[in-house]
């Protein structure tokens, strides 16, 4: 009995050795688990110096151990709501550079010693290329020098920086075959709502009225919702137990309430009984039943809620306050006739995005970057880089969607609904010009989902051996094919 102890003690240390706790870290639900819990200590604590240095010497480990960067994905998505001030953020600041020159070191390494041996575009490549040109061009016959110039480091951050970031991620994205990438993708995106969450509700316990997160204002904050709602539900429709998703979608559906954000509780409540519809249709079996139970459980639970607040009279005074929430513009309207009158004067190429009017907009916070913020989408890509911008907008969106309808899996089904829905509310504000968080995490979406669409295509795409990454990192034997729509918008 003592031999056979011993025994199976020996086989499980030889086993789980240092190296498989290592991986079993980086490739679980321990890695986003932890980078949540840390930005979530950064944030409350306000110790952003530790956490930053800790999160970037972690990567490090990942980026110098593996040929594959996805354990640096949670970190990418969340490192954004570890700041409870952007001060830190800072020239000045040595802790800032005591923790971003070990990490800038480790990408160098990273992309040298596992450079793909046949470079990936992606399917991004010319939409991103196209925007990031209308951006350089909007402004450039209609502003000043100065003005122009004040516009370049925010075209630099939509442009440049998230072509790179697309470009590096695409390229160096190598999912094991033994791991579940789908899922530890969506719980990476569903940890960022959890974080969004907790902040939102300690904003409210705090009684604050800055209207300012520390790292971004709360609109942008409750943005996130909206891609996280969606990552969660595709954990719903795998989970052997539905309880915690359940509740983690309830949370954030709390924080999105807390954010006071009416466009964002909107959507949520237009589109939540299609995602209900979506889960139920794409989870197990099994969990059918389980899922019917808790779903009747929360109409029966509204429907009693709505019984109270008739019964106690407050229901003509909530009516209202509805009323009022989804005819208020917000001071929106204004913005709007300002950006239609900038696009006549300036059709083809717009005022740029270094335009700045202080009679109409005052940024909120402390901005890096100053923004002028039209709060729609369509209307700041008009009056900013006119009908060509407006052109290349098209094509980059046609292309985004296109990649998340490619295949119809749960994990595509799923990711179309979050940026789905963050390109509706892009509609109320223009989240596409906010590159951290916003387009960042919406390039990692999309990102995500092309290298899916590449696992549907060839079986086994990317393949990986951590003994000799570069040997065994073989390039694609056959290209993607395109329609003769997307050829014609790659050849704009």
């Amino acid at each position: 009995m003592l031999s056979k102890l011993k025994t199976s003690v020996k086989t499980f240390s030889e086993k789980h050795n240092l190296n498989w706790i290592i991986d079993n870290f980086f490739y679980s639900y321990q890695n986003p688990t932890f980078i949540a819990l840390i930005a979530l200590l950064s944030y409350f604590s306000k110790v952003t110096a530790l956490a930053f240095i800790v999160i970037c010497l972690l990567n490090c480990i990942a980026l110098i151990k593996y040929d594959d960067i996805t354990p640096f994905i949670p970190s990418l998505l969340s490192v954004s709501f570890i700041f409870h001030d952007l001060a830190f953020v800072s020239f000045t600041n040595v802790w800032f550079y005591i923790g971003l020159i070990p990490l800038a070191a480790a990408l160098i390494y990273h992309v040298i010693r596992f450079r793909p041996e046949k470079f990936r575009f992606g399917q991004l490549f010319v939409p991103i290329l196209a925007v990031t040109v209308a951006l350089f061009l909007g402004g450039i016959f209609s502003l000043s020098p100065i003005e122009y110039w004040e516009g370049v480091p925010l075209a630099i951050t939509i442009g440049p920086v998230i072509f790179i970031i697309y470009i590096f991620l695409i390229n160096y994205i190598k999912p094991r075959k033994d791991f579940d990438f789908k899922w530890f993708f969506a719980y990476s995106l569903m940890s960022i709502g959890f974080i969004i969450a907790c902040q939102m509700m300690a904003y409210h316990l705090n009684d604050l009225n800055t209207y300012h997160l520390g790292w971004g204002n709360i609109n942008i904050g409750s943005i996130m919702f909206l891609i996280s709602v969606p990552a969660t539900a595709y954990l719903l429709c795998k989970a052997k137990v539905l309880l915690p998703y359940l509740a983690m979608i309830f949370f954030m559906f709390l924080g999105a309430l807390l954010s006071d954000g009416e466009g964002v509780l909107a959507i949520l409540a237009v589109f939540t009984p299609l995602l209900i519809f979506m889960v139920y249709k794409n989870m197990r079996l099994e969990k059918r039943k389980t899922f019917s139970v808790y779903i009747y459980l929360i109409i029966f639970v509204l429907i009693a809620l709505a019984a109270l607040i008739v019964a106690s009279g407050k229901l003509p005074s909530l009516i209202n306050k509805l009323y009022v929430a989804l005819t208020n513009d917000n001071d929106r309207t204004p913005l709007y006739k300002k950006a239609w009158e900038l696009f006549k004067h300036n059709p083809i190429f717009g005022i740029g995005v270094g335009y700045y009017d202080d009679s109409l907009y005052e940024p909120i916070g402390d901005c890096l970057i100053r923004v002028f913020n039209f709060h729609c989408t369509p209307l700041h890509v008009m009056a900013t880089m006119g009908l060509f911008g407006l052109i290349m907008y098209i094509c980059y969106f046609f292309v985004r969607f296109r990649i998340l309808t490619e295949n119809r899996s749960r994990f595509n089904i799923m990711m179309f609904f979050s940026f789905g829905l963050f390109e509706i509310y892009g509609c109320l504000d223009p989240c596409e010009f906010v590159v951290m968080p916003s387009m960042i995490i919406a390039t990692i979406v999309i990102v995500g989902a092309e290298i899916m669409n590449d696992f549907v295509k060839y079986k086994d795409p990317l393949w990986h051996n951590p003994k000799n990454a570069i040997l065994k990192n073989k390039p694609y034997t056959i290209a993607p094919k395109q329609n003769k729509l997307v050829k014609l918008i790659y050849s704009l």
